[in-house]
């Protein structure tokens, strides 16, 4: 679970904690030169047991480090604790060398390795988003042997820049040292309408990523009180106040149900047993950390129930479900529902402006894609979705289907007759002949026979009858009619279709000609 918090700034924890009902997270910074807060102070008393405690400290002194753990109430646990957060400001700023910050943490990580209250403690550094921007490929701040990367990310210019960009380098350490990361402050100033959905956009990226917390730094230009976007922050912070215990009650979100039930009955020949029931899964299985989607989670907007916001589908083409391609249609829709989509090495959603950014998890989902919701109200809702084509008619099955009942005798037969029951003109081929004239007469025999053909229907019979009913009619209005009857997904153009009547009406002409009763 993405714990959603704030850095109280110039306001007493109290204060703040009045202002964000159902905080989860709380970053406290610790100036140079002061001692780390007293665990009944007024700093760190007021929070409540079970919120996620950051504190970030700049004075180094290691033996009071040390007391202050020993200390720490069990109901507190796990605190996450930074040495010299931003050290990149340079010593102007007081802040240590490269060399000494690394020496620092090297030696906070040796004295802290058989303290009794190290299982307690997660070791993180903070740096500042913007000065790696500046610095492209400068990874000297690294330091080895702690357990997560943080992040200040803020944004600035006179846009608000997308998670895609603001998360890009976050996401690359992610992936070069194989730790998880969090946003220790996140801030924007107010540009101009749209910075609530900006603030959503990023708690959504980052709880995707599976962040650890996301703290809005909440002092001088970037405090929010008495903003139109506090409300916003307060709807984040409460989405997710209570943890999931095995053996509680829980549920899928409905929409996910519903695009479940749709992609099941579009591609019937995919479902289980002809591929591995736990490839459709929705709950989480041992692979799959507390944070995911699949876990179940408590969401204020989505009742008192805790849901699981992920569904699993497999990529089965032999069964006619392209999973890959059904991602990029769900792609395509941008449905407000999709938190994001994970397929084939890549993944998609609001926070990614749509497109295809790579996904370095470690299972790149090629087998199966994944499809998570949003967290609010939306996740239920039961619409259908955008999935697009099924597998009740591809282009090879039509063609198939069709073959099947073009190339029965009795129907053969009806077809070479037909046209010589009106007069031909040389000049015009036998099909224009057959399907020449008198459209609205035919319009309901051509609607069954493509409704037949889109049940995939090959019974001679029906077929036969159909035909029976058949008045003259160009080829060109019958594949316009045709194609108009079967389902609007049928992935066949308009000229594959008529070059496929034209192909197989005309081999009928080689065939023995049978005269009409």
């Amino acid at each position: 679970m993405t714990r959603v918090g704030w850095c109280p700034g110039g306001r007493t924890v109290a204060e703040m904690l009045a202002m964000y009902p159902g905080t989860t997270a709380v970053r406290i910074f610790v100036g140079a030169g002061k001692p780390l807060p007293t665990w009944d102070g007024p700093v760190l008393g007021p929070i409540p047991a079970g919120v996620l405690i950051h504190v970030s400290f700049k004075t180094w002194d290691l033996p009071a480090v040390e007391r202050w753990l020993t200390a720490m109430p069990a109901d507190h646990a796990p605190i996450i604790l930074t040495y010299a957060h931003e050290p990149e400001q340079g010593t102007a700023a007081g802040d240590p060398t490269v060399e000494v910050f690394r020496a620092r943490w090297a030696e906070l990580v040796a004295a802290l390795a058989d303290h009794p209250r190290r299982a307690d403690v997660l070791l993180v550094p903070v740096y500042t988003r913007y000065w790696w921007q500046a610095h492209p490929g400068d990874v000297r701040w690294l330091v080895p042997m702690v357990d997560a990367i943080g992040w200040d990310i803020y944004n600035n210019g006179t846009t608000y820049r997308t998670p895609a960009d603001l998360l890009s380098i976050p996401r690359g350490i992610a992936k070069r040292t194989g730790l998880p990361y969090l946003i220790a402050e996140l801030g924007a100033v107010d540009i101009g309408p749209g910075r609530a959905e900006w603030m959503q956009a990023m708690v959504a990226a980052a709880r995707e990523d599976g962040a650890w917390t996301v703290c809005w730094f909440h002092k001088d230009e970037w405090d929010l009180a008495a903003t139109t976007a506090q409300a916003t922050w307060r709807e984040l912070t409460q989405e997710a106040t209570v943890a999931w215990i095995k053996g509680q009650q829980w549920r899928v979100v409905r929409s996910l149900d519903r695009l479940n039930e749709q992609i099941r009955a579009a591609y019937p020949r995919a479902v289980p047993p002809a591929t591995d029931p736990n490839s459709w899964g929705s709950l989480a299985d041992s692979l799959h950390s507390s944070t995911s989607d699949h876990y179940p989670h408590f969401y204020a907007a989505l009742g008192a129930t805790a849901v699981v916001c992920a569904r699993d589908f497999p990529h089965a083409p032999s069964c006619g479900l392209d999973a890959h391609a059904l991602a990029d249609r769900l792609r395509a829709s941008r449905d407000p529902r999709i938190g994001y989509v994970i397929s084939n090495g890549r993944i998609t959603g609001p926070s990614h402006g749509w497109q295809w950014d790579p996904y370095s998890g470690s299972d790149p989902h090629d087998t199966h894609i994944h499809v998570s919701t949003v967290h609010t109200a939306a996740a239920d809702d039961t619409r259908d979705w955008q999935i697009g084509e099924d597998d009740s008619m591809d282009r090879t099955e039509f063609i198939e289907h069709f073959k099947a009942a073009m190339n029965d005798p009795t129907v053969a037969a009806l077809m070479k007759a037909r046209p010589w029951q009106y007069p031909v003109d040389p000049k015009t081929s036998a099909l224009n002949a057959l399907f020449g004239q008198q459209l609205p007469q035919l319009a309901a025999a051509v609607k069954g026979l493509g409704e037949a053909f889109a049940r995939e229907s090959a019974n001679p019979d029906e077929i036969r009858a159909l035909l029976a009913e058949l008045q003259p009619l160009d080829v060109d209005v019958i594949a316009e009619r045709l194609k108009a009857s079967l389902p609007a997904s049928t992935p066949i153009s308009d000229d594959q279709l008529k070059r496929v009547l034209r192909d197989l009406l005309g081999s009928l002409d080689e065939a023995p000609q049978s005269a009409p009763e």
